[in-house]
């Protein structure tokens, strides 16, 4: 018995939408919704995700509830699995999407170009589950990320393109699995903006660190002095 690869997986969903106009279930995109959204450099609709997940919390906790956090919980989770319920049953069908434009784009064609990105899932996938202003820090870092990326796929992209007098930008089964295989390396661009974002994430993880070492630090040192100013004054009486 053959093993089914991922490629396979998604030559078959695509088909089938092709041919049916039915849409798979796709479990990656229901259990990692943001993160699958940027692994699949699916950059438009992670943002929008984004914006929709900030809506959420900024209308529900600031504006209607008041900072009610368990109001704010139950609806952020009730958020959540619609997230995951569109994302699992409609995941491929936005993926087809983004490979056809891709495809018709010419990413096909190059040979060290990989159409992921684990490093903006893996930031992506903090965003989604950190807190406070770590929250803004880290969307502040992934989106300077992935625009530095995009930019810097385009501009292979093009620069493959000025070389090719034609492309074959059909949208074919071998097109889509040419696109879908990947090299053993990403372009040199892209290796630079990865590893620049993942120095600038680490250096904003330590600094978040800090700050939160340094406030409790200093909550520890109020609680000694205002307990020492108390016995002090126990002892006078």
């Amino acid at each position: 018995m053959s093993r089914v690869t991922v490629t396979d997986y998604y030559i078959k969903a695509f088909q089938k939408l092709e041919s049916k106009g039915k849409d798979s279930w796709n479990w990656s995109a229901m259990l990692f919704t943001g993160a699958w959204l940027f692994y699949r450099k699916m950059y438009l609709y992670a943002f929008l995700l984004s914006v929709f997940e900030f809506c959420v919390l900024s209308f529900f906790g600031y504006i209607i509830t008041g900072h009610d956090v368990s109001v704010v919980s139950k609806v952020f989770l009730g958020a959540k699995i619609l997230e995951r319920l569109f994302l699992g049953y409609y995941g491929n069908r936005l993926y087809y999407r983004t490979v056809k434009k891709r495809i018709a784009d010419g990413y096909h064609l190059l040979d060290n170009y990989h159409p992921f990105s684990i490093s903006s899932a893996v930031l992506s996938a903090i965003i989604f589950f950190s807190l406070d202003h770590l929250l803004l820090l880290f969307n502040i870092v992934v989106s300077i990320f992935v625009v530095a990326y995009a930019l810097a796929d385009w501009s292979v992209n093009k620069w493959h393109k000025r070389k090719q007098k034609s492309l074959n930008t059909e949208i074919s089964e071998k097109n889509i699995r040419q696109y879908l295989t990947y090299g053993n390396r990403n372009h040199i661009p892209g290796q630079i903006v990865a590893t620049l974002c993942v120095c600038v994430s680490l250096s904003s993880i330590m600094l978040v660190i800090n700050e939160k070492v340094f406030e409790v630090k200093k909550q520890e040192t109020s609680l000694i002095q205002t307990k020492d100013v108390s016995e002090k004054t126990t002892a006078k009486k």
